[in-house]
């Protein structure tokens, strides 16, 4: 759904090899694998080539949750924090970029956008906010908006190693609604045998768009989803007035 995410190192426990479909409107690419292993030769090759993501503006930057705003949130474990330059994962684009319910998607440019990825025992997460056309991040949010279908049957889909995984939208998210666009989905994502929880967020404040990603190996507290929508739709909001 998002794009795939690969990383040498991680936090998170009871898991080796997963990935989440990503969901961010254009979308957070498409889906993700992350990887429990402590080396990454252990890790499957990725056959897709990564997304370069710089470090943004000072604008887009200031959207960005910190270490305090997630320590701050119900429900967050202990530990969390902003991931350190030498255990951020690798983005990679995603062979079949899909929203929610399985619908095709195009995926915008994350080239010119600011990230941030978080790191914690039981749970990671990341962030990425993007400028676009204001007409460009309104129709991908709305499409991602309109294929989150509570109901709709779990679908197959490519990962950048070749690899297939199902996911499964159990719940759309209740979004505080502080932006001009915000939409939720709470999907469980099954590859090479293993089973997360991933929960995808797609904020659109004009054209500023962002997508949030959090996984784990099992359901997260609903506090911390809902407080870490409604922290994230606040700063995307004030990022717009940040120089």
């Amino acid at each position: 759904m998002f794009m795939e995410f690969m990383r040498g190192t991680t936090r998170v426990s009871g898991m080796s090899s997963w990935r989440i479909p990503a969901v961010i409107a254009a979308v957070i690419c498409g889906a993700m694998i992350a990887s429990g292993c402590s080396s990454s030769s252990s890790l499957p090759i990725s056959k897709m080539p990564p997304i370069s993501t710089g470090t943004g503006t000072s604008s887009q930057q200031a959207a960005l949750l910190t270490t305090s705003d997630l320590q701050a949130i119900p429900g967050t474990p202990a530990g969390v924090e902003v991931a350190p330059p030498s255990q951020q994962g690798t983005l990679f684009q995603d062979p079949d970029p899909r929203s929610p319910c399985g619908a095709r998607v195009t995926l915008p440019d994350f080239s010119q956008g600011a990230k941030i990825q978080f790191d914690s025992a039981t749970f990671a997460a990341f962030q990425i906010v993007i400028d676009l056309p204001v007409s460009e991040a309104t129709a991908f949010t709305t499409a991602w908006q309109r294929d989150t279908r509570p109901g709709c049957p779990p679908y197959k889909s490519l990962t950048n190693t070749g690899s297939s995984q199902t996911a499964d939208l159990v719940a759309s998210i209740p979004m505080p609604s502080l932006v001009d666009q915000a939409t939720g989905a709470g999907m469980t994502i099954t590859s090479n045998g293993q089973t997360v929880d991933s929960y995808g967020l797609i904020l659109r404040s004009g054209g500023r768009l962002e997508l949030d990603v959090l996984i784990a190996p099992a359901p997260l507290p609903d506090p911390l989803v809902k407080g870490f929508a409604q922290r994230a739709e606040s700063k995307l909001k004030a990022s717009l007035a940040a120089p």
